[in-house]
């Protein structure tokens, strides 16, 4: 992905802390363009998962918009795998506003809504049932949906599924190997622990369907 991006990070409103967040290849040039960090150095030049004193400014006119920290985050550490700047400024809804339009300005394309998180899955950061527990967990509304959502973001539902897929193709393996080569001695999976294998698998999928029932329960505020 060659464009970089930029978007509010935080809810719009008046607040302590608004965030404006780029991502991509330009995401340090770009806010080097409008950011000048107190000790003079450029954030091109700084370590990752650094973070940096400020002013936001306007390189047109070298007018100081905001005092502001800048995080450094260089790929493929990041959430999106790419590089990454995070500014952090007084959280004005008219100076965010301006402060994404600097960027903007400078080179930086509009995130489309989920982007961030769909670069992150592009780029093999998350899976798909992590990235749809990105957007449960910002929407959790009490504390069994936020841990469910943090359950799922850590892995918990990918590795379930991984498992059954594993048991799956060893059952297939199995049945083809006595179907194409029968008698010829080849180490296949007992008929007896077969079937009971079929069995266990089947039993662990209607137990999945059945938890994901209960989340919509739990998400819907019925759990």
């Amino acid at each position: 992905m060659d464009e970089t991006i930029a978007a509010i990070a935080t809810a719009m409103g008046e607040a302590g802390i608004g965030v404006v967040r780029l991502s991509g290849p330009e995401a340090l040039g770009i806010a080097d363009q409008i950011f000048q960090a107190s000790n003079g150095k450029k954030l091109s030049d700084r370590r990752g998962f650094t973070v940096h004193h400020g002013w936001v400014v306007d390189p047109k006119t070298g007018t100081k918009i905001d005092e502001a920290l800048a995080t450094v985050m260089r790929a493929p550490k990041s959430y999106t795998c790419e590089e990454m700047v995070e500014l952090s400024c007084h959280g004005g809804v008219a100076l965010v506003r301006r402060v994404l339009d600097l960027t903007l300005h400078a080179g930086a394309r509009l995130a489309e809504p989920g982007e961030f998180t769909r670069r992150a899955f592009s780029n093999g950061r998350l899976d798909l049932a992590q990235a749809e527990a990105v957007l449960q967990l910002i929407r959790a509304s009490h504390d069994a949906a936020q841990e469910a959502s943090l359950h799922q973001l850590q892995g918990g539902l990918s590795d379930k599924i991984r498992d059954l897929r594993n048991r799956v193709l060893q059952i297939q393996a199995s049945l083809e190997v006595s179907v194409d080569f029968p008698g010829e001695g080849h180490e296949t999976m007992p008929q007896a622990n077969l079937h009971q294998e079929l069995e266990s698998v089947l039993s662990a999928f209607e137990e999945l369907i059945a938890s994901g029932q209960r989340g919509v329960a739990q998400f819907g505020g019925f759990a």
